[in-house]
């Protein structure tokens, strides 16, 4: 029985797969599949545009929220140029590269793009490799209410948890009400429907 693999491997092991010394013969069904995914970004890309209907997605996590009040307001956007979407399409094939490559490496890929929604906020996992996080032991950080994993193969221990980088975590407690009555203060302006007040539990609690 073959052992399953794990994602700590995942870089070596698909190197290995241009070792000079020896061949490697692709599985047809991974080849035909990814030949599939293939057409359908080129369709996607060349077809269509970027049409944000719903800013308060996943894949917005980051931008100003500024920004995502004036997309959930309908104000235009700032236009995107070809070199943009070009980028978009060369980042799309690269992804869909590094899963067939992991795939032909014998590791797992599952729930490649797979839609999820947590509290009303939807959004789609690019692929779960190995079970990796999924996986892991998690722990809930208090005030910030966010989810952690315990450990991750090659992650160097006290990182993934903010209060062991602290040698007085009551120094972090102190900083993560602070940010948590900021960004309840902040999102208090978002929250004039009942899709937005939905949200509250989910976020930093005091």
């Amino acid at each position: 029985m073959t052992q399953q693999k794990t994602i700590d491997t995942l870089v070596q092991d698909i190197y290995s797969l241009f070792d000079p010394k020896v061949m490697h013969e692709p599985n047809e069904d991974n080849l035909e599949e990814f030949a599939q995914n293939l057409k359908q970004i080129l369709r996607v890309r060349l077809a269509s545009r970027e049409d944000v209907r719903d800013p308060l997605r996943f894949s917005a996590l980051g931008k100003p929220d500024r920004q995502l009040w004036y997309m959930a307001h309908g104000y235009p956007s700032e236009e995107m140029t070809p070199k943009t979407y070009f980028k978009f399409l060369y980042g799309d094939v690269i992804e869909a590269l590094l899963l067939f490559l992991a795939k032909e490496s014998g590791h797992s890929v599952e729930a490649e793009q797979m839609e999820i929604e947590v509290d009303g906020v939807k959004g789609h996992i690019d692929a779960i490799i190995d079970g990796s996080i999924e996986n892991a032991e998690k722990v809930t950080l208090p005030v910030l209410n966010l989810t952690v994993p315990k450990a991750l193969n090659n992650v160097s221990e006290g990182i993934l948890d903010p209060r062991d980088t602290y040698a007085d975590v009551n120094e972090w407690t102190e900083k993560a009400k602070s940010l948590a009555a900021k960004y309840i203060k902040n999102f208090e302006q978002y929250c004039d429907n009942d899709d937005a007040k939905a949200l509250i539990a989910s976020g930093p609690q005091l």
